[in-house]
C-alpha cells in the first residue's frame, strides 16, 4: 500500500500526494497537484519579503505575551524578542507593501 500525504490550502482539502523520504520530490508533487487543480500562484520577493516579517514579529508578539507581561517576568526570553522584534521591522521596511 502506498503512503500518501493530504494537501491543504488556507485550510481546505486539495488532495493527495504520494509520500517519499525525499522532500523535495514531495514538494514537486505538491505543486504538481496545485498547478491541476489551478491553485498554484507564484511567490513574489516582495511577499516572500513580507511574510518573514509577520514570521518573526508574530514570534516576538508570543515572548512578550507569555514571558515579559506577566510576573514573574522571563528575563530569558528578553534577548529572542528583541532579535525578533529588530528583524522583523528590518524587514518590514524592506517590503514595499
Amino acid at each position: 500500500m502506498t503512503e500518501t500525504k493530504k494537501l491543504y490550502l488556507d485550510g481546505k482539502f486539495v488532495g493527495e500526494y504520494v509520500a517519499t523520504d525525499n522532500l523535495e520530490k514531495e514538494h514537486e508533487a505538491a505543486i504538481a497537484l496545485l498547478r491541476e487543480k489551478g491553485l498554484y500562484q507564484e511567490t513574489t520577493r516582495e511577499q516572500a519579503i513580507f511574510r518573514q516579517a509577520l514570521s518573526f514579529a508574530t514570534t516576538a508578539s508570543y515572548l512578550y505575551q507569555r514571558d515579559l507581561t506577566v510576573v514573574p517576568r522571563n528575563g530569558m526570553s528578553v534577548a529572542p524578542f528583541v532579535v525578533n522584534a529588530t528583524f522583523a521591522l528590518e524587514l518590514y521596511l524592506r517590503s514595499p507593501a
